[in-house]
C-alpha cells in the first residue's frame, strides 16, 4: 500500500499519540505527531504556537511496519514506505491511496482510497458483484477437462474412475444400408436414428410394425419374413378398462364403444381409445370392427353378401382378414333393445379359418343343457332346463339353467322386400272397448295388428310406421270388426311367442277360430351374448323365435308337426333366413307348435330339432331353402328299437320319444283314447273323460300324464286339463269349443 503524505519539508520524525487530547502541549518546530484515533497527521506551527492539521502532499513512499514513519527528504519530497505487511508492496498487491488533509469537520484526517477490480487492474469488488462470484461452480478437473474439448459433438467421460478427469468427444453414427443418423454430433439439432427407408419392400405405410431380414450382415437388400406374411391372423387381443362395453342411443342409432383396446390386423398392432362411435340405419344388420387405420366401422352384411356363395364367402374372408371385429348387430328403430353380441374372436385363431367356421358353422352346442320346454302353455312362454355352452369357435357363451323363469325372446322374420325385420309386439291395457283378432288400429301414426283379446289386454304386433306409441291414449281401428276406438292406459312391450306366421313375409295372426290356418310352427334359436347384458359379470345369451311362412290346417296339429320331417336334418325350408341372419349366429334350440285358436303352445321339441339334433347352422339362403352345414348327433345312441322288449317301435326316431315311449311302459296302468265317442257328451262347455281310482289303482294322490297321438307320435298334451277328486278319480278336461278333444293316451302312477 503506497501512502502520500505532505508535510513541511525540514521537520522531525513522526512519532504517534492516541488522541488529540494525548499531544504535548508546547511543541517545537518540526514536530510531527499521528493521532491513532482519527488517523490525522498534526505538526506544531511555531507562527501561531499551535497543533494543525497537514492537508497537502509533501511526500510519498513506503512505510515501514512500525509506529513511525522516518521520510528521506529528495528534491525537497519526504519519501517514506508504510507497510501493510512485512513484505514490501509491489505492482502485484494491492495499493491504496492515502491523503492526510487538515482543515475541520468530516473533511480531516486520513483518506484512503482503494481502486475498484478490472480487467487490468487489482483491486475490490462492489457488493453488486459479490453474488455472481459467490454463485459460481468450484473449480474441478472434470470441468476443466470438459473445458478443454474443440469443436461440437457429444460430451462422454472416458474412464470408470470417478477421480480421473478423462473427456472425449464422440459421435453417433450408423451403419450404411441398415441405419441412418443425422445430426450424430447434436450440433444441429437433437441426433436422429431411422431405418433406412430405401431398404423397404415397399412405401413403407403397409409395413409399420412389421420386421424385416436379410440374408447377408450388410446387405443393401431387406424383404419380410415369408411366415409373416401368410400368417394373416387378424382380430381381437383384449380389452382395457372397466365396466360397459358398448353404448346404444336407439333413436339417433348411435353405437358407440366404450372401453380401449388392442387388436392386430396382419402383424400390425392396432389399439382404440375407447368413445369411438358409427352411426347405423334401422332395420340393419352390422359387423363393428376396427379398421387398418384405427378407426371404428361399421359394415352392413348387404355390402359383402353375394347369391354367388363363392363370392360371398371370399367377402366375408376379407373381413375377418382385414378388420378386428368386435360386434354384430340387428338394429329395428321400434325394439328397446337391440340385439347385439360379441364377435371379438383372438388373432390367435387364423383368419382364413375363422371366417370358414363363422360362415359354415356358426354356434354349436357343449354340454347336454341348454333344453327348452313350456312354461306356461296359456301365457306362451318358454324355458330352459340344464346347463350349456355356446362354442363360437373359441368364443364361449354359458347358457344356463332358466331356473323356471320364462325366456325373453325376439322375434325375426323375413320381410317382403327379402330383409330381415322385427315383430315388433306390443300389449295395450284396454279402459274402454273390445278388439277383435285381426283389427287393425293405429295411433301416432303407426298400425297395429291385434293377435287377440284376454283379460281387458289386447295384444298385437306393430304392421306399420315406427318408433313408440303414447303411453296412453285412444286406438283407432282401419280395418276389421271390433271397436271403432279403444281406449288404452298403458301399453308394455311383449317378448313371449307370437300366435303368427308369416307369409310372403307379412305376419299374420293364425286363425282365432276354425281349423283353417290354425296351428303355426316357430323355431327357437339361440346366440351369443353381448359382454354385457344383464351384467358384465354374468352375460345371458339372446333368445330369438322365428315364424314359419306357412300356417297348418285341420282340427289337430299332425299336418305341422309332420311338415318338419323325419330325416335326420329336418324340413327348415318354411323359415326363411335372409343375409342379415349371418351376422347373428343363430342356433336352432327346437320348435314351438302354437294354436291360434287357444292362443297356447300344445307341444315343443327340444335337444336341437325334433329328431334330437343338437347343432344347426343355416347358409343364409333367402329362397327359402336352409340347409344343414353342421350337424352333432347324440353320442352312442342305438336308433335300433327292437332291442327294448317292445317298449319301442319304428316311431319312436329320436331320444325323446323313445323316452316317452319306455315311461309309458313301466306305468302300472295305460289307457288309450280316441278323439270323438272316448270323450262323451259335452257339459258346462267341455267334454271330459273319467278313470275312477278303482280303475287304476294308484290312490287318491296319483301322477298324471296326458300325451296327445299325432302322426304315430305322442306329445306332451299340454292343453289338456288334467283334474284329480278327492277319491282319487282322474279327469282329462277339454273345450267344447274351440274343440279340444284329441286322441292320445294317459298314463297313471
Amino acid at each position: 500500500m503506497t501512502t502520500y503524505l505532505q508535510i513541511p519539508e525540514g521537520g522531525g520524525g513522526v512519532s504517534t499519540v492516541a488522541s488529540l487530547a494525548d499531544l504535548p502541549a508546547v511543541g517545537s518546530t518540526g514536530d510531527i505527531y499521528l493521532l491513532l484515533d482519527t488517523g490525522r497527521i498534526m505538526w506544531w506551527n511555531s507562527l501561531t504556537s499551535a497543533w494543525e492539521n497537514i492537508d497537502t502532499d509533501i511526500w510519498s513512499g513506503s512505510v515501514a511496519a512500525t509506529t513511525s514513519i522516518t521520510p528521506a527528504v529528495t528534491s525537497g519530497v519526504l519519501t517514506a514506505d508504510l507497510k501493510l505487511s512485512n513484505t514490501a508492496a509491489s505492482s502485484a498487491n494491492l495499493k491504496a491511496t492515502t491523503t492526510v488533509k487538515g482543515g475541520t469537520g468530516a473533511a480531516q484526517g486520513l483518506h484512503v482510497e482503494i481502486p475498484e477490480a478490472g480487467a487490468a487492474q487489482t483491486g475490490v469488488i462492489k457488493s453488486t458483484d459479490w453474488s455472481s462470484f459467490d454463485s459460481k461452480q468450484p473449480g474441478d478437473t472434470d470441468l476443466t477437462a470438459i473445458a478443454a474439448l474443440a469443436g461440437p459433438g457429444i460430451a462422454c467421460k472416458t474412464s470408470t474412475d470417478p477421480a480421473a478427469a478423462a473427456w472425449a468427444q464422440r459421435t453417433v453414427t450408423g451403419t450404411a444400408n441398415r441405419i441412418g443418423v443425422t445430426n450424430g454430433d447434436g450440433a444441429s439439432g437433437n441426433p436422429t436414428i431411422n431405418l433406412d427407408a430405401t431398404q423397404f419392400p415397399s412405401s413403407g405405410t403397409a409395413d409399420v410394425g412389421l420386421p424385416l431380414v436379410t440374408s447377408a450382415s450388410n446387405t443393401a437388400t431387406w424383404s419380410l419374413p415369408q411366415a409373416t406374411v401368410d400368417m394373416e391372423m387378424s382380430g381381437f387381443i383384449s380389452w382395457g378398462g372397466s365396466g360397459n362395453y358398448y353404448s346404444f342411443i336407439r333413436t339417433t342409432g348411435v353405437f358407440t364403444v366404450l372401453r380401449p383396446g388392442i387388436g392386430r390386423i396382419g402383424s400390425s398392432k392396432k389399439t382404440w381409445a375407447g368413445g369411438e362411435n358409427v352411426t347405423l340405419t334401422s332395420d340393419k344388420s352390422y359387423f363393428i370392427a376396427i379398421s387398418d387405420t384405427n378407426t371404428l366401422e361399421a359394415i352392413d352384411i348387404r355390402t359383402i353378401y353375394s347369391a354367388d356363395v363363392k363370392t360371398y364367402f371370399e367377402n366375408f374372408e376379407n373381413v375377418f382378414k382385414t378388420k378386428i371385429l368386435l360386434f354384430s348387430i340387428h338394429y329395428d328403430a321400434d325394439l328397446t333393445t337391440p340385439i347385439v353380441l360379441k364377435q371379438n374372436h383372438y388373432y390367435s385363431y387364423q383368419s382364413d379359418i375363422a371366417a370358414h367356421d363363422h360362415f359354415r358353422l356358426g354356434h354349436v352346442f357343449i354340454g347336454a343343457g341348454g333344453l327348452i320346454s313350456v312354461l306356461s302353455s296359456a301365457n306362451r312362454t318358454i324355458q330352459t332346463s340344464g346347463n350349456a355352452a355356446l362354442d363360437d369357435h373359441g368364443l364361449l357363451t354359458a347358457v344356463a339353467d332358466g331356473g323356471g323363469a320364462a325366456i325373453s325372446t325376439d322375434c325375426l322374420y323375413q320381410n317382403a322386400g327379402g330383409t330381415l325385420s322385427h315383430l315388433d309386439r306390443r300389449s295395450f291395457t284396454i279402459s274402454v272397448g273390445t278388439p277383435v283378432a285381426g283389427d287393425v288400429y293405429t295411433e301416432s301414426g303407426i298400425s297395429f295388428t291385434v293377435l287377440y283379446f284376454a283379460g281387458g289386454v289386447a295384444h298385437a304386433f306393430q304392421s306399420a310406421g315406427t318408433g313408440d306409441p303414447s303411453a296412453s291414449g285412444t286406438l283407432t281401428r282401419t280395418s276389421g270388426t271390433g271397436s271403432a276406438t279403444l281406449t288404452y292406459t298403458s301399453f308394455a312391450e311383449v317378448r313371449t311367442v307370437p300366435s303368427v306366421y308369416a307369409p310372403a313375409g307379412v305376419p299374420t295372426t293364425l286363425a282365432p277360430t276354425g281349423n283353417t290356418n290354425r296351428w303355426g310352427l316357430l323355431a327357437v334359436y339361440v346366440t351369443a351374448d353381448d359382454l354385457q347384458t344383464p351384467s358384465t359379470a354374468s352375460p345371458a345369451p339372446i333368445w330369438v323365435v322365428m315364424p314359419s311362412m306357412v300356417a297348418y290346417s285341420g282340427s289337430n296339429s299332425s299336418t305341422a308337426i309332420a311338415s318338419l320331417g323325419s330325416a335326420s336334418v329336418p324340413d327348415t325350408s318354411q323359415f326363411l333366413q335372409p343375409p342379415e341372419v349371418d351376422v347373428l349366429e343363430l342356433v336352432l334350440a327346437g320348435f314351438v307348435l302354437v294354436d291360434g285358436n287357444t292362443r297356447i303352445i300344445p307341444a315343443v321339441t327340444s335337444n336341437g330339432f325334433i329328431n334330437g339334433v343338437r347343432s344347426y347352422r343355416n347358409t343364409g339362403s333367402g329362397t327359402g331353402g336352409a340347409g344343414a352345414s353342421a350337424v352333432s348327433n347324440a353320442i352312442n345312441v342305438s336308433l335300433n328299437t327292437s332291442g327294448f322288449a317292445g317298449a319301442l317301435s319304428a316311431a319312436d326316431v329320436n331320444v325323446q320319444l323313445a323316452m316317452s315311449s319306455i315311461a309309458t311302459y313301466t306305468t302300472r296302468y295305460l289307457d288309450t283314447f280316441d278323439a270323438t265317442t272316448d270323450w262323451g257328451t259335452a257339459a258346462g262347455g267341455v267334454y271330459t273323460i273319467t278313470t275312477p281310482v278303482a280303475t287304476h289303482g294308484k290312490g287318491t294322490s296319483p301322477l298324471v300324464q296326458v300325451y296327445e297321438t299325432v302322426g304315430g307320435a305322442n306329445l306332451v298334451a299340454a292343453a289338456t286339463r288334467v283334474s284329480i277328486a278327492a277319491d282319487g278319480a282322474v279327469s282329462l278336461i277339454v273345450s267344447e269349443t274351440p274343440d279340444g278333444r284329441h286322441a292320445g293316451k294317459i298314463v297313471i302312477m
